[in-house]
């Protein structure tokens, strides 16, 4: 481990720990609170080996539900087969702690929805780059029999080396409990889609109806289905059209071919990424992107080409010495 100080980019919601939060879970000393969401709140902390990671810690009311943990370790196990570029792996897990936890990487950067309240929409390579990654991370995570679930801005990190998709595969656990005791429509208003507020089961197809959201929002700086009351937008987003205004071309003729009303008529994770080489190479013919693998590589590719200029300049920084580091370590 290198012993020299460093210091780390954190969005400007992390806090400092109060009385309340943990200094440990599991082998992992917290440093910061990131957030709460959902499912849990998320800490930044070391590592035994230094490392900085992720530590997402299970909501109470949750850890004491028995067949919610049963949920969570099988999304767990899906986890760990997850792969790519652009989605942010599983680093290690807790399914039978008092409150269940998960790690994953500490990713520099901010949220597409903090970037986009800064700089407004984005420009082509870098649309281009979300598009791309955004698509490759889906297929990996589909191919593992995965469903994001609540793919929105706030979960989409823009680091300097590309777009990352976090908080995926286990909120179905949470979603699935909560819909058992309630009845209602799990998501985040805006990104849910037709089929998930009829009713419909969840499936991949949601994730694809966010992604031509995602992608909308991200080339015009308008959520496409507006904001505001979420009985309304459940309203537009089943009955009304995507505000396309200003967006055209290729991309935006894929977009909109994800927002489908019907998940049947929206292309696959897979037919997302052929489909985005073609966008990006006109009046070329490529065979089709056949496996998560080859996805991670063509598009691990597009992504790079065209990612310059992301303005990632942290909104606040924290110091990590070397002497806490190495006691830290045992060293």
């Amino acid at each position: 481990m290198n012993p020299t100080p460093s210091a780390v980019s954190l969005p400007v919601t992390a806090t400092d720990l109060t009385s309340t939060d943990p200094t440990r879970i599991g082998p992992y000393q917290t440093l910061k609170r990131l957030g709460a969401g959902g499912m849990g709140v998320v800490y930044a902390a070391h590592a035994a080996g230094g490392e900085l990671v992720a530590v997402k810690l299970i909501h109470p009311e949750y850890a004491a539900d028995e067949e919610f943990r049963a949920r969570f370790t099988r999304e767990v196990e899906l986890l760990r087969r997850v792969g790519g570029a652009c989605a942010v792996p599983l680093l290690d897990a807790d399914t039978d702690a008092d409150r269940p936890w998960l790690v994953t990487p500490l990713v520099r950067g901010m949220t597409l929805s903090a970037y986009m309240r800064k700089h407004g929409a984005l420009e082509e390579q870098l649309l281009i780059g979300l598009a791309a990654g955004v698509a490759e991370a889906l297929a990996q995570i589909h191919e593992a029999g995965i469903a994001h679930r609540d793919l929105k801005p706030a979960n989409i990190v823009l680091s300097p080396e590309g777009p990352r998709v976090l908080d995926f595969g286990v909120a179905r656990a949470v979603d699935q409990t909560a819909l058992t005791r309630t009845g209602s429509v799990m998501g985040s208003p805006g990104w849910i889609s037709p089929d998930h507020y009829q009713g419909k089961p969840a499936s991949t197809t949601d994730d694809i109806f966010a992604w031509g959201a995602l992608v909308t929002y991200a080339a015009t700086g308008r959520p496409p289905f507006g904001s505001g009351d979420p009985a309304a937008i459940a309203h537009r987003v089943i009955s009304g059209e995507p505000d396309t205004e200003g967006f055209t071309g290729p991309l935006a003729d894929l977009a909109r071919r994800a927002l489908q009303k019907e998940g049947a008529q929206r292309p696959t994770a897979l037919e997302l990424v052929s489909e985005m080489v073609t966008v990006t190479h006109p009046g070329r013919a490529f065979a089709p992107v056949s496996s998560a693998a080859a996805a991670g590589s063509v598009m691990g590719a597009l992504v790079d080409n065209n990612w310059h200029g992301v303005q990632t300049a942290p909104e606040r920084e924290f110091a990590v010495t070397a002497p806490d580091v190495r006691a830290r370590a045992g060293s």
